[in-house]
């Protein structure tokens, strides 16, 4: 609608930052809403994949840049190799995205948050780095877990916890698998392995 409007009334250089506004709200909103369907359907057990041919690393290279234009007080650096998988591609936005916001929420400012893709023998893999205070070691299965929030998030970052449920549960459902390495105080590093495409002859 606000697209529409911005097509055909086109107006002028005072009006348009107001529609802009309005176009960015729509799309956030838009957004929050798929997203709050994915996890009702996460939290229901009733996920759908709609799986297709995917090239991981411009689909997380694309993601990356856009997430940097909106996060100002982190740096966010993409290093990524051409990786094909089979999978759902919007299903997967949303893991890298939670990822990279779980990041952003834990580590301090004007810290570097580092996402790679790389092929390792079979499998495609994603790694979001963070300088922040690191999981503490009682809170590493719990994170994965329906509202898991680990003490650690406690004071630093509000949250449901059901965004990295929402991971793991995507990730499985493509027949990978996420783990999580941390140094207190140092970092934390999140780990997704997914497999490769088969390439046909």
């Amino acid at each position: 609608m606000a697209g529409r409007l911005l097509r055909d009334a086109s107006p002028n250089e005072e009006q348009r930052p107001y529609v802009d506004a309005v176009i960015d709200e729509a799309t956030r909103l838009k957004v929050t809403l798929r997203d709050l369907m994915d996890d009702l359907q996460v939290a229901s057990g009733r996920l759908t994949i709609r799986k297709n041919d995917v090239e991981l690393g411009s689909l997380v290279g694309r993601l990356v840049q856009t997430q940097a234009r909106a996060v100002t007080d982190h740096e966010l650096v993409a290093d990524t190799q051409e990786c094909r998988i089979i999978g759902d591609a919007r299903r997967l936005e949303r893991v890298v995205s939670n990822l990279v916001s779980n990041a952003v929420k834990y580590s301090p400012c004007n810290t570097r948050i580092m996402v790679r893709v790389e092929k390792r023998d079979s499998v495609a893999v994603l790694s979001v780095s963070d300088q922040g205070p690191g999981v503490a070691e009682e809170d590493l299965q719990a994170i994965f877990e329906p509202f898991g929030r680990g003490r650690t998030a406690d004071g630093v970052a509000e949250g449901a916890g059901i965004g990295l449920y929402v991971v793991k549960q995507v990730v499985e459902a493509h027949d990978g698998q996420v783990e999580v390495y941390r140094e207190p105080g140092r970092g934390t590093t999140f780990l997704v392995t997914l497999p490769l495409a088969q390439m046909s002859g």
